[in-house]
């Protein structure tokens, strides 16, 4: 693939830029010799090859100005920043919402009044069928309750709060991706979990029904999503999805396939429940509009995590 810069946009200020998804829009931006103005709750001791890195905690409010020094002369917006509930801890919903909603508003305001396009990162979760079915970008969306409870809901709310700002003249894309996986996530978190417990030569235990699905979408093919919308100046919504839903068990077999070792076992427990789909989403779309289509298989971006790599060789 023929790698070249953007032209326009060429600057980009990208939130959220420690975490897993921003790592490897930085990465992949980085190579492709785009400048990327990056900011994040904390500044990592690794800070890739950002123009620039600067501390924002999405919970504080900032002023256009304060923007415009955060960011400046900014030709573009990647918002992928977002507070995320991590297990065992407890978040009230106004520190969620300060940080996914208002924070998402403030940024769209200041897109606006400088003439400059904006991508917000929302996900599946703002469907009504989240589970269990494959919806397309107008398809219901979860008002009655989003899937992730309080935080799935504001990742709606936050994208609400940019329609307004779409219908005065903002140049808005929204992608909503499936449940991405890369370099960089939580050690708590499934897939990292289960790579380790492979490594290890352990036994990965599942609980019924080893059937459940879920799509899997690799956080460099979703930074790959960002940079063609910016490419294209494709301003809609998309969703973004590996297209191929992977079993709890094919997961599982993958981890143990690329450490070497470990080995699979489902707990022998009953259940009534039947297996669910989640996160499979109608990606044509994209596909037509973008010519997107995942490309890292489950077993090449596990490769890539062992690796600590963000973007394939």
């Amino acid at each position: 693939m023929s790698h070249g810069t953007l032209s326009p946009p060429h600057r980009i200020a990208l939130t959220g830029a420690s975490g897993v998804l921003g790592r490897h829009i930085l990465a992949l931006l980085a190579r492709d010799r785009v400048e990327v103005l990056a900011a994040s709750r904390k500044v990592p001791a690794d800070q890739g090859e950002a123009s620039s890195w600067e501390i924002w905690d999405l919970q504080e409010w900032r002023e256009p100005d304060a923007l415009d020094e955060l960011f400046p002369a900014a030709t573009a917006v990647v918002h992928a920043g977002a507070l995320v509930r991590a297990p065992g801890v407890t978040m009230d919903c106004r520190t969620l919402f300060d940080a996914n909603i208002r924070a998402t508003w403030a940024l769209g305001g200041w897109a606006l009044a400088r003439g400059i396009p904006m991508i917000f990162i929302s996900g599946a979760t703002v469907y009504a069928a989240a589970e269990g079915g494959r919806p397309a970008e107008n398809d219901e969306l979860a008002w009655q309750g989003a899937t992730g409870g309080a935080y799935g809901h504001s990742k709606l709310l936050a994208e609400a709060a940019l329609w307004p700002l779409r219908q005065e003249g903002l140049n808005l894309a929204v992608l909503r991706p499936s449940s991405i996986y890369g370099t960089g996530m939580a050690s708590g978190k499934l897939i990292p979990t289960w790579l380790e417990i492979a490594a290890k030569d352990e036994t990965i235990l599942i609980d019924p029904p080893a059937k459940d699905c879920i799509d899997l979408v690799h956080a460099a093919d979703v930074a790959r999503a960002v940079k063609l919308t910016l490419d294209r100046r494709a301003w809609a919504t998309f969703n973004v999805a590996s297209g191929a839903p992977q079993t709890l068990m094919e997961i599982a077999q993958a981890c143990v396939c690329v450490a070497g070792r470990g080995r699979v076992i489902v707990r022998e427990t009953t259940t009534d429940r039947p297996p669910q789909l989640r996160f499979a989403l109608n990606t044509e779309y994209a596909r037509r509009a973008l010519d997107f289509q995942a490309s890292i298989e489950i077993e090449q971006g596990l490769k890539l995590m062992l690796r600590r790599r963000h973007t394939p060789d």
